[in-house]
């Protein structure tokens, strides 16, 4: 294959940990490709420059679930856990997290709502708002409320595909997700500048998401900020969804505009 690679190219006596990094991402993926095709993957005698692997880019739909750790301005306060989902649909413009009962998150504290109850946050565009807009909806309410975080012409439709790629996100390293090596990139560019470094994604060689993490400036992990999102392999499918998953009830109007619009609920991700 001219897919191969030289494993000691000519650098000199020490090989840098990147480019070793480096070589094992791109084996992995090709190992995983060929294991897919059913077939296996053999390192070809030819010697090939080794060159660095691009970003990964995100699958046209998917969905899985995860689960949402997160903890407040608190040094030693305990993590909060909640269950949840990402239904994702950037082929028809829509995209749908689901954080369940227990939530913190901070999207949906957008609406202004004191409750820890199920949080949907629905980039959709539908309705009296042809153009999309993301929706912060609870629905299990006594009362069900819902409300309109912003629109996609500010940044608040579906996150882009290739958005680590776009942000210039840069290999890290690998960590363990449970039984998973997996590959951790980095986007520096991240929505909250305040508080945050970067978006850290990381995913396995078959491309099946990990983990997501906010990673915080080191003044605001003292003060005991964290958040992080651990995705359940066995719930990945790239299996496309039914419309009803990403619209909004008929018995509620959400056109009216969250109350809160201090910090990040200004303007999202412009990925």
């Amino acid at each position: 294959s001219n897919v191969a690679m030289s494993l000691f190219p000519p650098v000199g006596p020490r090989i840098s940990s990147s480019l070793l990094l480096a070589v094992a991402y791109l084996m992995d993926s090709l190992a995983a490709a060929g294991a897919a095709e059913g077939g296996s993957f053999r390192l070809a005698s030819e010697l090939v420059r080794v060159v660095a692997p691009a970003p990964p880019v995100w699958p046209s739909h998917f969905h899985v679930d995860f689960v949402e750790r997160t903890r407040g301005m608190s040094p030693l306060g305990e993590w909060k856990e909640n269950l949840g989902s990402l239904h994702y649909d950037f082929a028809n413009k829509r995209q749908l997290w689901v954080h369940g009962k227990g939530q913190r998150n901070n999207w949906c504290q957008c609406a202004a709502i004191d409750t820890t109850e199920q949080c949907e946050l629905l980039s959709w565009h539908g309705g009296a708002n042809s153009s999309g807009a993301m929706y912060a909806i609870f629905r299990t309410l006594e009362t069900p409320r819902c409300c309109k975080i912003g629109d996609y012409a500010h940044g608040f439709g579906p996150i882009r595909p290739d958005w680590l790629r776009t942000s210039n996100a840069t290999l890290q390293g690998t960590k363990t997700v449970g039984d998973r090596i997996c590959y951790e990139w980095a986007s520096f560019h991240p929505g909250d500048w305040f508080m945050m470094v970067s978006d850290n994604w990381s995913l396995d060689a078959h491309g099946v998401p990990c983990m997501y993490e906010d990673r915080f400036k080191t003044w605001a992990r003292w003060l005991g900020l964290g958040h992080t999102l651990t995705f359940d392999e066995k719930s990945y499918s790239t299996a496309s969804e039914f419309d009803t998953m990403f619209t909004i009830p008929a018995d509620m109007d959400c056109e009216q505009e969250c109350p809160n619009k201090e910090g990040w609920c200004k303007a999202a991700k412009t990925w």
